[in-house]
């Protein structure tokens, strides 16, 4: 759903918390390489504190990630 949403156009505007579960999923994101972080941002700058944010002022969705979103669209297909 995540990568769907930072593929589609227009903001992903999200109400982030520290240690959410959201913030997990992002770094699961990043750590499969799926998503990177936009120079001079990331984590710290979308965490800063609670509140809505765009997510992809931070991060961006990698071709690896497009990828992904292809094979398992074919998949469920």
């Amino acid at each position: 759903m995540h990568l769907n949403n930072l593929a589609k156009d227009g903001p992903f505007v999200v109400n982030v918390r520290r240690n959410s579960t959201f913030e997990w999923e992002l770094r699961h994101l990043t750590t499969l390489q799926f998503v990177d972080r936009h120079p001079g941002k990331g984590f710290g700058t979308l965490f800063v504190h609670d509140g809505e944010r765009d997510v992809k002022e931070h991060f961006w969705i990698t071709e690896r990630g497009q990828e992904y979103r292809r094979i398992a669209d074919q998949a469920t297909s």
